[in-house]
């Protein structure tokens, strides 16, 4: 049994928190930053902002403090819109202690420096990320498939490098409008 810290309570992350919650074998604190879906989850077990009609476990704890949420966790997953992880993650970063296992969830590149957010929590964490780590933790969490995920991992990386690789000079180079004369 871990104790299990998810930050984000938005669709995917009560998805993530009602799958690893199932048959109360994890606790799980939910970081949800609106109080309306705190209140949901109490009170009716569910996030009707997010995810309605979804049954949340028992097991699942809903909490707006970070402090709340990390303490204990075992495994932290991000699960916060991208905008908003570097801020959440310097938010973090007193209540984290050695030996926490960190999974990053969350979708999309930072908006200014389009960095994936492995590569955020490099920056601000001052750790490395190895995508090996994910597979160990999914079979410690009980999950199974780890390989094709491993794979699909990699060639999503991999796909990610070429692109921006090839994207990224035509991005930098491209030319900001002008306005157009206007015809007196």
């Amino acid at each position: 049994m871990s104790r299990i810290a998810i930050i984000g309570a938005g669709a995917w992350g009560t998805g993530l928190a009602i799958a690893l919650g199932r048959g109360g074998r994890h606790p799980v604190r939910l970081w949800a930053h609106e109080q309306e879906v705190r209140d949901s989850i109490s009170t009716r077990r569910v996030n009707d902002l997010f995810l309605p009609r979804q049954s949340i476990p028992e097991s699942v704890s809903p909490t707006g403090s970070l402090g709340e949420a990390l303490e204990g966790a075992e495994i932290v997953v991000s699960v916060m819109p991208s905008q908003h992880c570097r801020h959440l993650f310097t938010q973090m970063r007193p209540h984290l202690r050695s030996g926490m296992r960190f999974v990053s969830a969350t979708k999309g590149l930072e908006e200014n420096t389009l960095l994936r957010m492995t590569e955020v929590i490099a920056q601000t964490f001052g750790v490395r990320y190895h995508r090996d780590h994910v597979g160990r933790l999914m079979r410690e969490a009980g999950w199974s498939r780890q390989k094709p995920i491993e794979r699909a991992s990699q060639r999503n990386e991999e796909a990610l490098k070429k692109w921006s690789e090839e994207r990224w000079p035509a991005i930098k180079k491209k030319p900001t409008r002008s306005k157009r004369p206007s015809s007196g």
